[in-house]
């Protein structure tokens, strides 16, 4: 497998085009690299990698990325933290121990960083790796809120930011001792470009998180903007647990848009157990739409259609479940329900009346992306996992499976 950089391409009226993509050699980011060595198991490492200018190129938590330390929330909400890393965006080599705050966002630690330059696509890049002990977790990441009173307790942030306005209801929310706290919600507000206004943890306010990725690579800020354009709703996310491997927290977030420029909301843990994700199951939902995407190419649409529809070419696409849906919502084909070919299916919504085919179609016209599916069954609610691809800039193409069922009246106190 090898990485790649990737940069959509949109014609003048923003339509997206296609991509420019260009492909690394992985073995360049560890070759020289001193990686501390220890046998001691409360210590963790990360590696991140910044250019020689200060913006940050790759680190864990990816709504950092293309972030620029010289500039922005950093400098001016944590000055006190700025010599470590300034030293090491400075020189091309070394090592440091320096204070900056833990992987979890919720505390300042102590860490040894040591880093070499590397080359590539005209640009010097440090690639850091960065050791410390792990610190005691103070973040809720299994909270005890419910979800029965998640929906009356948001629209109670709505109708207060509507009463006081922005600036008041957004120091309110983030006092911990103001009249929101203690409840067992991760509160959060967002203006709709991703900038994060409110957090529990407060560390990243005034950053844009647009980029923040949860597990599966879903963009949960960018999938919260989606549903607040549409007045509000509920976004469905696995967010990781720090200093565990491939270990994730399935987050519900139930959101409503104050304005047309910002929304409030507010996060509860949904399943009370970590899920174990893998890459794999992200490669099996991409791999069919690609699949697909290369039948539309060779054989023109109708007759890639047809193809999605025959079961023998089920050992080719896999398990995933396919549908191929225009931009406004009729069914062109589905290899589960075929008895709804050629309906609108827009009106197609889970439980909280959301509709996940329109948000797919909405998404497709970005350029294509992963998302979340919630359904009803008789044994609980199933999440599935989603990649959605356009196929022109007519139609597109969906491919779901299933990820996990949940018992949404559960008690997790």
């Amino acid at each position: 497998m090898m990485p790649c950089f990737v940069v959509p391409v949109r014609g003048t009226d923003g339509s997206y085009t296609g991509f420019v993509l260009m492909p690394y050699a992985a073995a360049l980011f560890q070759q020289n690299i001193a990686v501390p060595k220890t046998s001691r198991e409360n210590l963790w490492t990360d590696v991140w990698v910044i250019n020689s200018k200060g913006t940050l190129i790759y680190h864990p938590d990816t709504g950092t990325i293309g972030q620029n330390l010289y500039q922005g929330y950093f400098v001016t909400k944590h000055p006190e933290l700025k010599d470590g890393l300034f030293y090491i965006i400075e020189h091309p080599a070394g090592s440091i121990n320096y204070r900056a705050y833990d992987l979890a966002g919720t505390q300042v630690v102590e860490k040894t960083g040591v880093w070499q330059t590397i080359s590539f696509g005209g640009q010097d890049l440090r690639v850091v790796t960065e050791q410390y002990p792990i610190p005691p977790q103070v973040y809720p990441y299994v909270e005890h809120a419910g979800p029965a009173d998640q929906e009356e307790f948001v629209h109670k942030m709505y109708h207060y930011a509507k009463r006081v306005g922005m600036e008041k209801a957004v120091a309110e929310f983030n006092d911990p001792n103001g009249a929101f706290a203690g409840t067992g919600y991760d509160l959060f507000a967002y203006t709709m470009d991703g900038t994060e206004l409110v957090s529990a943890k407060q560390v990243l306010l005034g950053a844009n998180r647009l980029n923040y990725r949860d597990a599966y690579g879903i963009r949960p800020v960018n999938s919260m903007i989606l549903r607040a354009e549409q007045g509000g709703g509920y976004v469905h996310y696995y967010r990781i647990v720090p200093y565990t491997e491939n270990q994730a927290i399935h987050t519900s977030s139930y959101l409503r848009a104050v304005t047309e420029d910002w929304f409030v909301g507010a996060s509860r843990v949904a399943s009370a157990v970590p899920q174990t994700y893998t890459i794999s199951q992200r490669e099996a939902v991409t791999k069919t739409v690609r699949i697909i995407h290369g039948w539309v190419t060779d054989y023109g649409k109708e007759t890639a259609l047809s193809m999605i529809m025959d079961p023998a070419q089920n050992s080719v696409i896999g398990p995933a479940r396919i549908l191929a849906v225009t931009y406004n919502g009729t069914l062109l084909a589905d290899t589960q329900y075929q008895d709804k070919i050629g309906e609108d299916i827009f009106y197609l919504t889970d439980r909280h009346g959301v509709s996940t085919i329109r948000e797919g179609v909405m998404m497709a016209k970005q350029g294509g992306g992963y998302l979340y599916l919630e359904k009803s069954n008789p044994d609980g609610n199933t999440i599935s996992l989603v990649y959605v691809e356009p196929m022109d800039g007519s139609w597109c193409v969906l491919s779901m499976i299933r990820l996990e069922t949940y018992n949404v009246t559960a008690d997790l106190l």
